[in-house]
């Protein structure tokens, strides 16, 4: 779970221009071979936590800890409890859920409790074919709901100049129009004040398959407010859920207005933002128009999915079902999934990341700078490193993962380059012009791949060199062959930001 690009660390500061690069993965998240329940011991200076029990003194004061990180003095209390082997690789439940309903066996089948909410946009721009699409895609996801997870929750707003909150019964219980599509307060309000009974989708199913079969499309885009409603929705439920955000046009009614307002982009921040605070994981399904005239701006609608966690899809009519089926089967291992990286005074410690929710594909990184005081000479003999994972699993349990590794230092290039993983470093950099390709900086993109294409030439003795260079190329030669085919599109935007973020979230597995 716990990559390094760099087996050792140089004991002269910056003699090598190779980057210290670590990586986590997620796919471990599903393995729990060693557990606590309890809280860890922390350091009181820069938040390391205890993870060697040979580490801890006993005298006749009580139990201290030096800690490996910052070299603070930390007092163990008497009643905290230390299992004998804590180990390197080691997974807490600090905070658990209350026995509840969150999974349970019935005839239908065992599944988790999931809530959903879909946002869907039924414009007057959705009649050529395109909300038939979508209703028959919806109508196979409920079903494979009942079947596969039968406790989870679904509820459906759609969109067009008005807002429509529909019940299972196809019944509007909350309908908006007018000035109250550019008041957060008032729609938050509306939301948060109507009744609406999130049932089972086993007692569901049916009645919800039969209100989307009534959907007709209508006139103008009030997508600002549905989603503004959507995540108000999932705001009510402890734990947040997932909001699956349907659309083929640009945003033109109410809040987030992308047609004539200057602040409709920073309306989409801050909604992402919301959907962090309040746990709610975003995916974005954007529809082409087969003549690539599409105004829709997955670039801005992009980052409900990045920030937390989702996925945007970018499909013709025809691929909406496809687009369907992949969310359907994507597992999220976790949930507000926040990673801190402690060292010791050799690296800055890098800022927190906030990641959202996880699938077991997804990888991240941070890359470490030394501190200014390390440029001279490394004092000691080996570099901790430590990276802490806290997330909420499956079953609504705070859970903290916390994996440390150590460097030995060394004094030669040539040690530090044997040890060194030139993978791990071109991952990271792939994943980064991919950030730079979203944002539509294609000529940055592709210089983040070829400065680290020089870097690696130069060196000797690397691991998997030739595979990384090979692999640098083939992405600055993709990222032309994009270029050339959506380039001159009215739709190049939207195009650059589906594909900007799959390189994005590309893995090491992927590349190599």
């Amino acid at each position: 779970m716990f990559k390094k690009s760099f087996g050792n660390v140089l004991k002269k500061g910056k003699d090598t221009k190779l980057p210290y690069v670590t990586s986590l993965d997620f796919h471990s998240l599903k393995k729990k071979e060693k557990v606590i329940e309890g809280i860890p011991v922390v350091c009181t200076s820069c938040g390391g936590i205890l993870t060697k029990a040979s580490l801890i003194e006993t005298t006749k004061l009580g139990r201290s800890w030096n800690c490996e990180f910052c070299g603070t003095l930390n007092i163990i209390a008497a009643d905290v409890t230390l299992p004998e082997d804590i180990g390197d690789d080691i997974e807490w439940i600090i905070e658990k859920k209350p026995e509840d309903d969150i999974t349970v066996e019935t005839k239908i089948g065992t599944g988790t409790k999931e809530y959903i909410v879909a946002v869907i946009d039924v414009s007057g721009s959705m009649d050529d074919g395109k909300l038939e699409a979508v209703k028959h895609s919806l109508t196979q996801s409920l079903k494979d709901l009942k079947m596969n997870a039968p406790h989870s929750r679904f509820t459906l707003i759609a969109f067009s100049t008005e807002v429509f909150l529909f019940n299972a019964n196809g019944e509007k219980v909350l309908e908006l129009e007018g000035d109250v599509l550019h008041s957060i307060n008032g729609i938050e309000k509306a939301f948060t004040k109507t009744k609406l009974d999130f049932s089972p989708i086993s007692d569901t199913a049916e009645k919800w398959i039969s209100t989307i079969s009534q959907l007709r499309p209508l006139n103008y885009t009030s997508l600002g407010p549905a989603l503004l409603g959507g995540i108000t929705l999932l705001g009510r439920v402890d734990g947040g859920g997932r909001l699956i955000l349907l659309t083929d046009g640009l945003a033109n009614e109410g809040l987030g207005n992308l047609e004539s307002s200057a602040t409709g982009k920073k309306f989409y921040k801050e909604m992402a933002k919301k959907c962090i605070d309040k746990q709610v994981n975003c995916e974005v399904v954007g529809i082409a128009a087969e003549d690539d005239s599409s105004r829709l701006a997955l670039d801005v609608l992009g980052r409900l999915a990045d920030e937390t966690g989702g996925d945007i899809f970018y499909v013709t009519m025809a691929e909406v079902q496809k687009a369907f089926e992949q969310l359907r089967k994507r597992e999220y291992l976790g949930r507000d999934v926040n990673i801190r990286v402690v060292t010791d005074t050799t690296f800055t410690t890098p800022a927190p990341m906030k990641v959202g929710a996880v699938t077991e594909d997804r990888e991240v990184f941070f890359e470490l700078e030394k501190l200014e005081t390390a440029e001279e000479e490394v004092k000691k003999k080996e570099v901790p490193i430590q990276a802490q994972v806290t997330y909420i699993d499956s079953e609504g349990n705070k859970r903290l993962r916390v994996l440390t590794s150590r460097s030995a230092v060394v004094e030669e290039e040539v040690e530090f380059n044997k040890a060194y993983d030139a993978r791990v470093v071109t991952t990271n950099v792939v994943q980064a012009a991919g950030g730079s390709y979203y944002e539509g900086k294609t000529e940055e993109a592709k210089e983040r791949l070829k400065e680290l294409k020089e870097t690696l030439a130069k060196q000797d003795g690397i691991q998997f060199q030739e595979e990384a260079l090979n692999v640098l190329e083939d992405q600055a030669a993709e990222i032309d062959e994009e270029e050339a085919e959506i380039a001159e599109k009215a739709a190049a935007p939207s195009a650059r930001a589906a594909k900007g973020l799959k390189r994005k979230r590309t893995s090491e597995e992927d590349l190599f």
